[in-house]
């Protein structure tokens, strides 16, 4: 049976490896490999906690739904500008 770490459990032990702890005592005291958090150094470094999120496509959605925003707005200023031109 295999326990999921959260990415902010490997954050927290990356962290501790960061701070100068052992790799094999962190190892030891998480119950996970010394390979394990090697390879989650590794990508913690180039790329933060970011790097163990499952869903790398939230970004995208955020900027998907500031381009809708943008786009309302416009859309609802063009409404304006041409009731206005229509009420001369």
């Amino acid at each position: 049976m295999t326990t999921r770490i959260s990415s902010k459990q490997k954050a927290s032990m990356v962290l501790s490896l960061i701070r100068g702890e052992s790799i094999d005592e962190v190892a030891r005291q998480n119950s996970v490999t010394t390979a394990d958090l090697a390879s989650w150094r590794d990508k913690f470094i180039s790329g933060g906690e970011r790097a163990f999120k499952r869903n790398e496509n939230d970004h995208k959605f955020a900027e998907y739904e500031r381009a809708i925003g943008k786009l309302q707005l416009e859309n609802e200023l063009l409404k304006k500008k041409t009731a206005f031109k229509f009420k001369k």
